[in-house]
């Protein structure tokens, strides 16, 4: 089938994004956008849905939108607006928008499914239910619909039903991880804490995740506070450094650290540190902020969890020379100004002149020295 040139556009768009060359990849959207027929609501649909995947779901919304004012039985259209309102926390309108989408196309399993988990955010579990069965009747293939069945028996403390479920998909098949996943959480409840490792494992293996790390460093670390075994503190302390060191920006990775400390007080954690780019100076750990002069700016991360607290612009015809921390951010850049900043929020300080010849920064908050370099190319120190 031939691609038509805005499907084109919007595969190409991709490419650029996931090459990191976000603002090109955005461009050829909107060109896709507007070179889309009135008509081609399919074209309009990829485009919407891209914008979506990507974050901008207000913008998507407004494409939706658009698409079901002009073409009523666009039930795709519908059904992401029901997304979105999902997305949101607005159950009761992303049930009226699954509503329209199984309407105008009631074989449509993930409408039903869609909907079963909108009741269910609104509290009607047993119309949630139905939702799911009803999706199981249009596409018996419709695996998600039977693991939000058990998720449901699950959630109702209906273990016996749950893990019935569970096991059947797991064996129907073998590489959707989520049963799995869900099993090791009713044996952990019953306490077969083998059965669960057993079963996570069995999911790191398929398709690595923070949250299988997570889930195994648990399930070691319930083992150890039973039996107080030397050999089940090591494998405990082996599963939380995992989650640190292969996923040191993840929601677990605070907890790892505290559950270490907890099983061994006088653990000392060192992981590596993977910069976002290329640096021009030396970086600086200050406290807990990592300090970074990249390309176009200085910028100050969490050194836990590399969330960017602040930045300060840079401007290319005087780059940055050197930069000092010591209760303040003293930035010397090539005209002979120091700029100091406070650390929390990176405000300007205050700041001065010094000699073009000052190549780098020293001392503390009250007293700074530089070493400037003089006509024979000796070096001069000189205090402010």
């Amino acid at each position: 089938k031939e691609l038509k040139r805005p499907l084109i556009l919007v595969k190409i768009a991709n490419c650029h994004i996931s090459l990191g060359n976000e603002q090109k990849g955005l461009s050829m959207l909107e060109s896709a956008e507007k070179e889309s027929a009135a008509g081609d609501v399919e074209v309009s649909e990829a485009i919407y849905n891209y914008l979506l995947q990507k974050g901008q779901t207000d913008r998507a919304k407004q494409g939706f939108e658009r698409i079901v004012t002009t073409h009523e039985d666009a039930y795709y259209s519908w059904y992401k607006l029901g997304v979105i309102d999902l997305l949101k926390k607005k159950p009761q309108s992303a049930v009226e928008n699954f509503n329209r989408s199984v309407i105008y196309k009631p074989d449509f399993a993930v409408g039903y499914i869609a909907r079963g988990v909108a009741m269910y955010e609104t509290g009607a579990k047993d119309k949630a239910r139905l939702e799911f069965e009803e999706a199981l009747k249009r596409d018996r293939e419709a695996v998600l619909a039977s693991f939000n069945i058990g998720v449901l028996f699950y959630n109702d403390d209906m273990l016996d039903k749950a893990k019935k479920i569970f096991v059947d998909l797991a064996k129907e098949f073998p590489d959707y991880c989520d049963p799995r996943f869900q099993l090791s959480y009713i044996y952990f409840r019953e306490g077969d804490l083998d059965a669960a490792e057993k079963e996570v494992q069995h999911c790191l293996k398929r398709e690595p995740q923070p949250r299988f790390s997570w889930a195994l460093a648990q399930i070691r670390g319930k083992r150890f506070e039973k039996t107080k075994n030397p050999v089940d503190a090591t494998a405990a302390r082996a599963a939380y450094r995992d989650v640190i060191a292969k996923y040191p920006t993840s929601e677990y990775t605070e907890e790892s650290r505290a559950a270490l400390r907890k099983i061994s007080p006088d653990t000392r954690i060192v992981q590596p540190y993977a910069l976002r780019g290329a640096t021009k100076l030396r970086p600086i750990l200050y406290s807990v902020r990592l300090i970074l002069v990249e390309a176009e700016r200085i910028a100050a991360y969490d050194a836990s969890g590399k969330k960017l607290l602040w930045q300060i612009p840079t401007v290319k015809n005087t780059p940055v020379v050197d930069i000092m921390v010591d209760h303040a951010l003293h930035v010397l850049t090539a005209d002979g100004v120091i700029t100091i900043y406070e650390l929390v929020k990176g405000k300007e300080i205050s700041g001065f002149e010094v000699s073009t010849e000052v190549r780098s920064l020293s001392g503390g908050y009250n007293r700074i020295g530089a070493t400037s370099i003089v006509g024979s190319g000796a070096k001069a120190r000189s205090q402010f």
